[in-house]
């Protein structure tokens, strides 16, 4: 049997396609593994820059270093959720055995509205500011992990 040279040309152009295909798809791989790598970077240096205010504002205690605080957090959770990152949701049950869910930014969002009292109240102590602080940045990791 004797094989055409047309076959012979077109099964050797059908191998070429192949292994364009696989490039563009390992280029493509490339691509988001390197942007999946500048979001956690940004993420971390996002959380490193709300972990100093935390600190600066639990030496401080002062209105400005709050609302800078307040702000970091927001830009945290928005870029968190418009990025990929899941909104994480939890369960949980009520005394009556009724079953609750709960989204993490929304309690974010409240343990924000409670560190702003805290703050607002002079004679609060340092370790429940420290403590709010804590929790704020505690559920941040959380919705990074």
């Amino acid at each position: 049997m004797k094989i055409n040279k047309d076959i012979r040309y077109a099964a050797e152009n059908t191998k070429q396609d192949i292994k364009i295909t696989s490039n563009e798809v390992n280029f493509q791989q490339f691509v988001v593994k390197q942007n999946e790598k500048l979001q956690a970077e940004q993420f971390s240096s996002l959380m490193k820059h709300i972990d100093d205010t935390g600190n600066r504002l639990n030496k401080s205690q002062n209105l400005r270093d709050l609302a800078k605080f307040k702000s970091l957090v927001k830009q945290f959770v928005k870029e968190a959720v418009d990025y990929g990152l899941q909104l994480k949701k939890d369960q949980s049950w009520d005394q009556f055995g009724q079953g609750k869910d709960l989204n993490i930014v929304t309690v974010i969002d409240e343990k924000l509205i409670s560190l702003t009292e805290e703050v607002m109240n002079k004679e609060s102590s340092h370790l429940n500011l420290l403590n709010k602080i804590g929790e704020i940045k505690g559920m941040l990791i959380n919705l990074y992990t």
